[in-house]
C-alpha cells in the first residue's frame, strides 16, 4: 500500500443549477413593467491613449502655434499704420457720462484724426456730445484707436457698438449703484452676445477721501464687477494720474482676444459711405477672415448686398492700388457638397463625440416611450389652439366618487344618467396638477372627428412624410437643409477660407449691389447710412447659403430677472450673429430619446430649463450666441415688425443649435379614462369614449397608467363608450387609464427686424 494515497469518489456529483445568459422577453417585460431603457447600437471603437512623449510634443506644437499667432496679432495692431483697436465706452449709472470718461482717458499724447485726415491735439478740442465716433492715435505707444460713444438711450445701439469692439469700457459710479433693470441688463446682454476684452473705470472718486477710503470704494466695486466678469479684478480710478496711465497703457499693450463667431467671417466698420441708385460704396479696414467678390454681406437694419467690386487702398494716401472684380471659383462648393446625398461611409468620416446631430435606429424606436414618461412638460388646451372647442369647457367641472363593480361580468347601463355631472366629478379628481395635456371628450362629439389630425403613435409621424399645412407648404419646400449641420459648417468655413481675396488689416473700398433690402424706402436707408460718423455702420460677411431660409433651432433659457411667461407663437425678436428677426417660435423639450427625431411641444417655455425655440429664419453656420427680446407690455399692438429699440427688453439667451428640417415638434393629447370594473387584469374603462365607433377606431392604440402599467383594448361594451381592456397587472381603484395621441406642429416664418 502506497502511503499518502486517497481516492476521490466519482459517484456523488452535485448538479449545478441551469444558468441562462439572457432573460426571456416575458421576464424582461414583467421586471421593467413597461419601462423602456435607452440602448446604444453598433460597436464602440477603443481609442489608444497617447504616450507621454506624444502628449509633450503635441503641447509644444500648440504652444508654438499660439506664440506665432500672438506675434502676428501684435504686429497687426502695434505699428504706426496698425489696425485700429475699436473701443466702446458705456456708463452704467446716470450720474456719470460716457463723454466724461472719454475726456479723462485722452491726454496730450493722443492725436485726433478728423474726417479729412488732418491732425490736431486733443487739448484744443471741445467736448463732443454722444453719440459720436473718434479716430485717435497715441504716438508714445504707436497705437491707433476708434472710440465709439453710443446712444445709451438706445439699447440696441449699445449692443451693436459693443458687438464689434475690441475693448468695452464700463463706467461705474463711486456714489450710485447700478440699476438692475437697465445697467445689469446691458452687462448681461453684452456678455451673452460675445465680448472680447473688458475694462472697468471709476471717473468720480472724490480725491479728498483718504487712501484707505478710496481703496474700500474700489474694493466694493471690484467685488460687484467680478460677479459678471470673474477674470477682471482690476478697476481703474480715472481721478488718479497713476491709475489713469495704467488704464491707457492697458489699452495700448493688450492684444484683443476677439470673438470666435465674429472672427470666422469678415467685417468692416464703415469709415466712408456713398449710396446711389441701389449701389453702396463703403471704405474701411478689413477685420476677421476677409472678403471675396460676389460674396453676400449683411448690414443690420438695412439688408443684404452682393459684393460687386473690391478696391484695395493705400493706408496713407487712400489711393487705389489694386482692383478685384472676379471671384475665385473652387470645386465642391455647391449645396450638394455641403449636404451630400450619396450613401457610403461619408458621414462616418466626419462624425465625432462632439457632433450635435444624433443618429437614431428605427428598430430602437419605441412608439409608446413618451407614454410611459412623466407628463410634467406638455401641451395645454387653450382657446387659441386649432383643436379647441369652447363647449368642452362647460362640462369640465365638479367632483366624482369612483365606482368599482363586483366580479360579475354583466354591466348595467342607466339610460338616464347625467353625463355632465359624471364628467364634472371625474375630471376634477383625474386632472393631474403637474400636467396640462389631459383631454376630455364631450359626450355628444365624435373622437374620430374631433382628433382627426392626431396619429396613434410617434412612429406614425416620424416614419411617414408628414406634410405641413397648405399655407406653409411652399415655405417648407424651399428650406435649406443638411444631413450634418456640424460637418456642413466645417466644410463651408474651409471653402470660405480658400476664397478670401482681401484679409485682415487691409484698407478696402467695397462696391455693393442691393440684393434683399429689409425696407424698400430708400430715404430710410439713406438716413441710416448717413449717421456712420456718429453710430457705427458695420458690414458683416456671410458664408455661402446664409442668405437662404431654413428651419433653425435655438437653445433658449429665460433670463433670471424676467418673470412673465414666455408663450409659443408670441412675437419676439431674436438676435443671432449679425441678424435680427421677428419670429413666432415654437418651444419644445431639449431631449434625445428613442422616438426618432421627435420632441415634445411646449405651450410655455419652462423657467430655469433649457428648451429649444424653433423658427424659419435665414441660416447661420456655427454655434452662434443668441439673444431674445420681447416688446414691452402695451407696445406694438398693431402687430408690425417695426419696433422701437426702447420698447425691447431682454427675456432670454441661448445659442444656435442646429439647422434640421427633420426635427419634429410633437403635440400630445392624453385621453383619460376611469376604471369602472376590475377583475384581476381585465379592466372595464369608462369616460374615455362615448361612442362604440370611436372605440373601434382607436382599439390598436396602447393604454398606460401613471404607475407604469400597460394594456390594450379588447372589446367595446354597450353603446355608451364602455370597453374592456387587458393590462399587464392588476390596477388599483384610484388609478386612471390614459391613451396618448400625437400631432406634429410646424414653426412659422420670420420677418427682418426694422427699428424706428
Amino acid at each position: 500500500m502506497v502511503s499518502g494515497h486517497s481516492h476521490r469518489s466519482t459517484v456523488k456529483k452535485s448538479k449545478k443549477p441551469f444558468k441562462s445568459r439572457h432573460a426571456s422577453k416575458g421576464q424582461v417585460k414583467a421586471r421593467n413593467q413597461g419601462k423602456v431603457e435607452k440602448t446604444t447600437t453598433g460597436p464602440k471603437k477603443k481609442l489608444r491613449g497617447a504616450n507621454k512623449l506624444e502628449r509633450k510634443n503635441f503641447a509644444d506644437q500648440l504652444k508654438e502655434k499660439k506664440v506665432l499667432q500672438a506675434l502676428e496679432n501684435r504686429k497687426l495692431f502695434q505699428s504706426a499704420s496698425g489696425v485700429q483697436k475699436i473701443v466702446t465706452i458705456i456708463s452704467l449709472t446716470d450720474d456719470i457720462s460716457e463723454e466724461e470718461i472719454f475726456q479723462k482717458l485722452i491726454d496730450n499724447d493722443i492725436v485726433i484724426e478728423d474726417n479729412n485726415n488732418s491732425e490736431m491735439m486733443v487739448e484744443n478740442t471741445v467736448q463732443d456730445k454722444a453719440p459720436f465716433i473718434k479716430n485717435l492715435k497715441i504716438s508714445k505707444f504707436k497705437s491707433n484707436f476708434k472710440f465709439i460713444i453710443p446712444d445709451t438711450s438706445n439699447f440696441l445701439s449699445i449692443l451693436d457698438a459693443s458687438r464689434v469692439s475690441d475693448f468695452v469700457i464700463f463706467g461705474l459710479s463711486a456714489s450710485n449703484e447700478v440699476d438692475t433693470a437697465k445697467g445689469e441688463q446691458i452687462i448681461r446682454a453684452i456678455e451673452l452676445q460675445g465680448i472680447s476684452n473688458v475694462i472697468c473705470v471709476v471717473p468720480n472718486i472724490d480725491n479728498d477721501l483718504k487712501d484707505k477710503q478710496q481703496k474700500q470704494v474700489l474694493a466694493s466695486l471690484t467685488s460687484y464687477f467680478t460677479h459678471f466678469f470673474p477674470g477682471e479684478d482690476k478697476i481703474f480710478n480715472l481721478n488718479n494720474s497713476s491709475s489713469l496711465s495704467k488704464c491707457i497703457h492697458t489699452l495700448c499693450s493688450v492684444i484683443p482676444k476677439g470673438v470666435t463667431w465674429l472672427n470666422n467671417r469678415g467685417y468692416v466698420v464703415a469709415e466712408n459711405i456713398k449710396f446711389d441708385d441701389q449701389e453702396l460704396v463703403i471704405d474701411g479696414t478689413v477685420r476677421g477672415k476677409g472678403f471675396h467678390v460676389n460674396q453676400t454681406i449683411n448690414i443690420p437694419n438695412v439688408g443684404e448686398f452682393k459684393v460687386k467690386l473690391i478696391e484695395k487702398l493705400n493706408k496713407h494716401t487712400g489711393e487705389v492700388t489694386d482692383v478685384i472684380s472676379e471671384e475665385i471659383i473652387l470645386e465642391n462648393e455647391s449645396i450638394d457638397e455641403l449636404s451630400p446625398q450619396d450613401g457610403g461611409n461619408d458621414d462616418e468620416m466626419y462624425m465625432d463625440d462632439d457632433d450635435m446631430m444624433s443618429d437614431y435606429d428605427d428598430d430602437d424606436m419605441v412608439a409608446d416611450d413618451l407614454e410611459k414618461k412623466d407628463t410634467a412638460a406638455a401641451t395645454i388646451l387653450d382657446p387659441n389652439d386649432d383643436d379647441f372647442d369652447p363647449e368642452i369647457e362647460d362640462v369640465l367641472k365638479g367632483k366624482n366618487q369612483v365606482s368599482i363593480a363586483n366580479d360579475n361580468n354583466d354591466i348595467e347601463f342607466n339610460e338616464d344618467y347625467d353625463h355632465n355631472s359624471q364628467l364634472d366629478q371625474f375630471m376634477e379628481e383625474s386632472r393631474n396638477p403637474g400636467s396640462t395635456e389631459e383631454f376630455y371628450l364631450d359626450p355628444k362629439e365624435s373622437a374620430v372627428e374631433r382628433l382627426h389630425k392626431y396619429k396613434f403613435s410617434i412612429k406614425d409621424i416620424t416614419d411617414q412624410d408628414e406634410q405641413p399645412p397648405k399655407e406653409l407648404q411652399e415655405a417648407y419646400g424651399n428650406l435649406l437643409n443638411f444631413r450634418s449641420f456640424k460637418r456642413s459648417t466645417q466644410r463651408n468655413l474651409k471653402i470660405f477660407n480658400g476664397k478670401t481675396q482681401v484679409t485682415i488689416g487691409e484698407s478696402v473700398r467695397l462696391h455693393l449691389v442691393a440684393h434683399n433690402l429689409v425696407n424698400s424706402n430708400t430715404d430710410h436707408i439713406t438716413s441710416m447710412l448717413n449717421n456712420y460718423q456718429s453710430q457705427p455702420v458695420v458690414v458683416f460677411g456671410l458664408l455661402s447659403h446664409e442668405e437662404k431660409k431654413s428651419l433653425v433651432h435655438f437653445s433658449f433659457k429665460t433670463w433670471e430677472s424676467y418673470e412673465d411667461p414666455v408663450t409659443s407663437k408670441d412675437d419676439i425678436v431674436v438676435q443671432y450673429g449679425s441678424r435680427r428677426e421677428v419670429i413666432k417660435p415654437m418651444y419644445s423639450v431639449n431631449s434625445n430619446n428613442s422616438n426618432g427625431n421627435a420632441h415634445k411641444y411646449l405651450k410655455f417655455s419652462t423657467p430655469g430649463n433649457i428648451n429649444i425655440a424653433s423658427a424659419i429664419v435665414p441660416a447661420y453656420f456655427g454655434r452662434i450666441p443668441v439673444l431674445f427680446f420681447k416688446p414691452k407690455q402695451g407696445n406694438n399692438s398693431s402687430g408690425s415688425n417695426i419696433l422701437s429699440n426702447l420698447d425691447l427688453e431682454l427675456i432670454g439667451s441661448g445659442s444656435l443649435e442646429s439647422i434640421d428640417n427633420s426635427r419634429s415638434i410633437v403635440k400630445r393629447r392624453l385621453l383619460v379614462g376611469q376604471p369602472f370594473k376590475i377583475h384581476k387584469k381585465v379592466i372595464t374603462i369608462r369616460y374615455m369614449f362615448f361612442k362604440p365607433e370611436d372605440i373601434s377606431h382607436y382599439e390598436s392604440v396602447p393604454l398606460f397608467t401613471k404607475s407604469g402599467s400597460s394594456g390594450w383594448i379588447r372589446e367595446s361594451l354597450g353603446t355608451h363608450g364602455y370597453f374592456k381592456t387587458s393590462f399587464n397587472r392588476k390596477l388599483s381603484a384610484q388609478d386612471y387609464v390614459y391613451m396618448a395621441l400625437y400631432k406634429r406642429v410646424w414653426p412659422k416664418g420670420s420677418t427682418p427686424y426694422i427699428a424706428n
